[in-house]
């Protein structure tokens, strides 16, 4: 389960693809000797997301990295797209219905009790891991018959990295379309294949101004913790003011909460997780009430 907030990194085909090359890394060695090994790759029609070139030409560069032999990316059918990890979510949402929620920090230990007898194994993305594979994309040129959209079943291999088969249905009789990368004359020479390590987002990505507003409208629901949390991603230059007063604000609920339950009750403010009881102008302490 792969998880990132979108300060982090967006939701295009740069972004899958990078996930896709940090598992295969991550899981597998590059091949040796005669060795074979087949990547089967099911998923949705999305095409700003797997159902696209950029997908064809990572699995290009795994096959000249040796890591698979043969790589075959296959469709679902349009209307009946339901998959394995679409059960999963629901399993992620069930939990997050009975949970208060303040910060997407908050989500990782969500996905972790979904699933409490086969837990979900983990991964954050880091924007340093998110790269650019647009040289790749250029370097690639898509050939000009394949329309990767009308596709059901994509094929590349070892054999011939300037061929790329498809189908466009998944029949056992469907025929076979072959698409050439470039030209028979100049074949793909593997190692001016680009190296891929350009970060795709140098800094943080901004949030639009509409969520920004919507936040801060939250920070009187939102512990200190909370707020530290969102403060870099929603200050703008030129409210300084404005968030002078919110630090006074903060300061005056600390001290309501801590004379109505205790000196000790300031340390719980900033340490326990809270909920707010309506009508309320503090937090009471889930650990403590």
């Amino acid at each position: 389960m792969i998880y990132w907030d979108e300060t982090t990194g967006r939701k295009g085909a740069n972004e899958i693809a990078s996930i896709n090359l940090k598992y295969i890394e991550d899981n597998f060695v590059p091949l040796t000797g005669g060795e074979e090994r087949e990547l089967v790759v099911w998923s949705d029609r999305c095409a700003g997301q797997n159902n696209n070139y950029y997908l064809i030409s990572l699995n290009l560069k795994l096959i000249a990295s040796h890591f698979f032999t043969k790589i075959s990316q296959k469709f679902l059918m349009t209307g009946h797209s339901y998959h394995v990890c679409d059960s999963q979510f629901a399993l992620i949402e069930r939990v997050m219905k009975r949970q208060q929620k303040f910060t997407p920090l908050q989500l990782r230990t969500i996905m972790e009790q979904s699933r409490p007898s086969n837990p979900f194994a983990i991964i954050e993305m880091q924007r340093e891991e998110f790269l650019d594979f647009t040289p790749l994309y250029t370097f690639l040129k898509k050939p000009t018959t394949l329309q990767v959209s009308k596709c059901m079943v994509i094929e590349v291999s070892h054999e011939n990295l300037n061929i790329i088969r498809t189908k466009d249905s998944h029949l056992v009789g469907a025929q076979w379309v072959i698409h050439r990368i470039g030209n028979a004359r100049q074949p793909i020479n593997i190692r001016q294949m680009p190296i891929i390590n350009e970060i795709r987002y140098p800094e943080p990505l901004e949030l639009k101004d509409s969520k920004k507003k919507g936040i801060k409208k939250d920070f009187p629901w939102l512990n200190r913790r909370e707020i530290l949390f969102y403060k870099p991603f929603v200050r703008v230059p030129g409210d300084e003011e404005e968030w002078e007063a919110l630090e006074r604000e903060r300061e005056h609920e600390i001290w309501d909460y801590a004379r109505e339950y205790g000196p000790d009750a300031q340390n719980h403010f900033f340490t326990h997780p809270y909920t707010r009881e309506q009508g309320e102008s503090y937090r009471i302490c889930v650990k403590c009430a």
